[in-house]
């Protein structure tokens, strides 16, 4: 389902975070400022603040050393969690063209479209329509595991209008049971009928 473009930042109260696009051996950080950085990759920790950092796969970034103090938020687990079962090329081109934003042509449009495909996806959050059979917002708490678990707990949470609590503990088994509220279903296939002569 895709919703129109948010008209504000559905992130209010939580500090927006430094995107990244890495191409080959440079990369281009884009500040909350709107500030943009580019130089060698190896190069990119000595640019980050102690600001989350918004990527598009994660694996990318494993050979760059990134302080483990500065949270990883990867838009392509955003969005399978926003979409689940919906098809994306796992790139910011492919998240651009399934979420219908404008395709980026070069690195400085990358990273402000991995900022607008954040806000597309909380924006979503935010309008789910399926969220009386799976609360993205107990399935986000559980996953944010008090605090030491997925980055992306304090943002949805956030915007669903309910701050984290790392303190918190969460009901997972109410938050798990997304499979009730799916139709009966058989094993195996039904019997077949007789033939008729």
């Amino acid at each position: 389902m895709i919703h129109a473009q948010p008209q504000q930042s559905p992130v209010q109260t939580l500090v927006k975070p430094q995107a990244v696009i890495l191409t080959r051996n440079e990369f281009t950080l884009l500040k909350p400022s709107g500030e943009i950085i580019t130089g060698n990759a190896q190069d990119l920790p000595r640019h980050l603040d102690k600001l989350p950092l918004l990527c598009c796969f994660r694996p990318h970034y494993r050979n760059i050393n990134i302080s483990p103090d500065i949270p990883i938020l990867d838009v392509l687990e955003l969005f399978a969690f926003a979409r689940p079962a919906q098809f994306c090329v796992p790139s910011v081109h492919g998240l651009s063209k399934t979420l219908n934003l404008q395709e980026p042509i070069d690195a400085e449009e990358s990273a402000m479209a991995l900022v607008e495909s954040m806000e597309t996806l909380l924006y979503d959050l935010k309008r789910d329509p399926y969220k009386k059979n799976a609360d993205p917002l107990l399935i986000a708490q559980v996953m944010g595991q008090r605090g030491t678990g997925w980055a992306w707990t304090p943002y949805i949470c956030d915007v669903l209008g309910e701050p984290f609590d790392p303190k918190a503990i969460p009901v997972t088994k109410a938050a798990m049971r997304i499979w009730k509220h799916l139709p009966e279903w058989s094993e195996s296939a039904p019997p077949k009928k007789p033939l008729q002569s």
